[in-house]
């Protein structure tokens, strides 16, 4: 009885997924590098190719990418648009974000009391 009953746990866990991904962990799939592992160097080639395919999907979805510069905040502002329309589909950072980095520059801990 005890051979059955350990065939049974060994067919068990021949069909069951991997013990990593029981306890939470996932391994990386094939062809993928390791967690914690370097990425490779951004050379200027590589850059390119990337940015090439970035446009080429964002024309294949009819949307446009636009980078900009914040005045009031400094910062750069990177918005997706839908370039028919122009309307904005998302913008990263925020307006919100903007203007409280904007407000945090300008008048530093007065910030709190305009908040409020």
């Amino acid at each position: 009885m005890d051979s059955v009953m350990i065939r049974n746990a060994a067919s068990a866990m021949a069909t069951t997924p991997a013990r990593a991904e029981q306890s939470g962990k996932v391994l990386p799939g094939a062809g993928n590098s390791l967690p914690g592992t370097p990425a490779p160097a951004a050379t200027p080639e590589r850059v390119a190719e990337a940015l090439s395919r970035i446009q080429s999907y964002l024309s294949a979805s009819r949307r446009e990418l636009q980078i900009s510069m914040d005045e009031g905040s400094g910062r750069t502002v990177v918005r997706v648009v839908n370039p028919e329309t122009q309307e904005i589909i998302r913008q990263i950072p925020t307006e919100e974000v903007l203007k409280l980095a904007s407000l945090l520059r300008d008048r530093g801990g007065g910030i709190l009391s305009e908040l409020a």
